[in-house]
């Protein structure tokens, strides 16, 4: 036998992987265009659910042959010995990854009737903590530990734990309870006064949930102080509340019906304006420089930008009402007395 021999078998096996590669690849493509072009469910998905396992399933035998060769060649009996642990986790590992890439594609898949993307988040992280789970039990037993002992002794472990780790708990049980729950999802603006955290929801994990404030900072929340204290969320409002005060100077008193009526006409007719909602145009008060109005109407939109432009709107034609009426806004005077 040649003295290189060994040298063929190794490149042999790579022009063999490289070639199985190509193949695998073009084949599961052409499965997964006609799957698509037939209205499979998971047609287009195909190559990205199997390519990924089975090119680390190829690379497993290749390396797994080549290091056979190598320990062969230079006597190497630690790398023999040790290439069918290696072989039997990277093999665990693939088919854990492989079921990974089903579970998120099964449950993740928006279309048809899969339209409740919360619950089948919540479905998807417990499906991949328990394929975790799993696959670390499998390690365990390939590696010589009895996993029998750790379940047993699990009674013990779990006291410990839930002492030890209670925040990380809480937490944890926090995100199971915002999935259950829902008083917000991804991109909705919520407040949580007990803290004075205002932001936008950006990711919401088993841990913590990812906020953005109005400065575009990250907030990282622990789930755990979701359930301290009242949650508020803008993004689920059913209106916006436009309140005003206006003060009027004395001299316009015999004028304040006719402005007052006018006003209510005016925000009743304003198309951004909610008019089955009560709407409150008042004379409330005589302050110590003025006449107050109390003003008070709801938009039918919540978007912030729309709001303000309804608000600036309104708030220039009552402007225009009251120079109609030649009314006059006082200022605050200031009397000081000079003692000499």
């Amino acid at each position: 036998m040649p003295a290189y021999f060994w040298l063929f078998k190794i490149a042999l096996t790579l022009v063999f992987f490289i070639s199985l590669l190509i193949f695998f690849n073009r084949f599961l493509t052409f499965i997964g265009n006609r799957s698509a072009r037939l209205g499979k469910f998971w047609g287009k998905e195909i190559p990205y659910i199997f390519y990924g396992p089975a090119a680390a399933l190829l690379a497993i035998f290749s390396l797994s042959y080549i290091g056979n060769v190598l320990a062969g060649q230079f006597d190497l009996p630690y790398l023999r010995d040790h290439l069918p642990l290696f072989r039997s986790l990277t093999i665990v590992v693939t088919i854990f990854w492989f079921l990974l890439r089903c579970n998120k594609i099964l449950l993740h898949r928006k279309g048809g009737k899969l339209t409740d993307t919360i619950s089948f988040d919540l479905i998807s992280k417990v499906i991949s903590l328990s394929l975790f789970f799993v696959a670390a039990l499998v390690i365990l037993q390939i590696i010589g530990l009895d996993v029998i002992p750790l379940l047993t002794f699990g009674g013990i472990g779990a006291a410990v734990l839930g002492f030890s780790g209670k925040d990380v708990f809480a937490n944890f049980f926090g995100g199971v309870m915002l999935y259950a729950a829902r008083p917000f999802i991804k991109g909705e603006l919520v407040e949580l006064p007990a803290h004075k955290i205002l932001g936008t929801i950006e990711e919401m994990g088993w841990y913590m949930t990812c906020m953005r404030d109005l400065y575009k900072k990250p907030m990282y929340i622990p789930n755990a102080l979701f359930s301290s204290g009242p949650i508020i969320n803008f993004s689920r409002m059913s209106h916006r509340r436009i309140e005003e005060k206006l003060q009027l100077a004395f001299q316009d008193l015999s004028k304040i019906l006719v402005v007052t009526n006018e006003i209510q006409t005016l925000i009743k007719e304003d198309p951004g304006i909610d008019s089955s909602q009560d709407i409150f145009v008042y004379f409330t008060a005589f302050s110590s420089y003025s006449l107050e109005l109390y003003i008070r109407a709801f938009t039918m939109s919540t978007t912030e930008k729309e709001f303000f432009q309804i608000r600036q709107n309104l708030l220039l034609r009552i402007a225009e009402i009251l120079e109609d009426h030649e009314c006059e806004i006082p200022f605050p005077i200031t009397t000081v007395h000079l003692e000499k």
